[in-house]
């Protein structure tokens, strides 16, 4: 494991596919500015993986709003409140883009994205600013006028299906 240098930006990478890691690490190693300096599933000590590594910014893969409570992200964000967290291969809904970018993410990116997408996305971020598809800004601006779904609290019987048939605990609720 390589730590992040004072002249290059840390990245480490949080995805279940092996080989989409892989794939995430040699998009960013075009980029002489970025270093990867770790890799890893989902698991219990992704958390002390990443914290160790000294990275600068996160980007979370396979990452799945509706199951994970945003568990990973809440608490990656809890140890580390300096620490910017991309979101990468998500989904194109307001409620998991909304409960996002409330646990702490600063980037979202769809999974129809390419490289250079998700290039400028984290030069983006690691220059102050936050990236997501202008598409989705909308739903910032429904949540900003209490307008749309932004304003519902999700009980079971609002959420989309796949969010409602999420059995674990709910310890977000929903933009009150």
């Amino acid at each position: 494991m390589r730590l992040a240098s004072q002249n290059k930006v840390g990245i480490y990478l949080v995805a279940a596919n092996r080989l989409l890691r892989e794939a995430l690490a040699r998009v960013l190693h075009s980029e002489s500015r970025f270093n990867v300096v770790g890799a890893c599933a989902p698991g219990l000590d992704t958390k002390y993986a990443v914290l160790e590594s000294r990275a600068n910014l996160v980007l979370l893969d396979d990452f799945d709003a509706a199951r994970s409570d945003l568990y990973l992200l809440k608490t990656l964000m809890k140890a580390a409140p300096s620490l910017r967290v991309i979101l990468v291969g998500m989904p194109e809904t307001e409620w998991a883009f909304l409960e996002s970018v409330r646990a702490g993410a600063i980037g979202y990116v769809l999974h129809d994205a390419s490289a250079e997408d998700l290039i400028s996305s984290v030069r983006a971020v690691l220059n102050g600013e936050s990236a997501c598809p202008a598409r989705m800004i909308v739903s910032l601006y429904k949540y900003a006028t209490g307008s749309g779904i932004a304003r519902l609290r999700f009980a079971p019987e609002h959420r989309p299906i796949a969010y409602a048939a999420n059995s674990a605990p709910r310890a977000l609720h929903f933009f009150a």
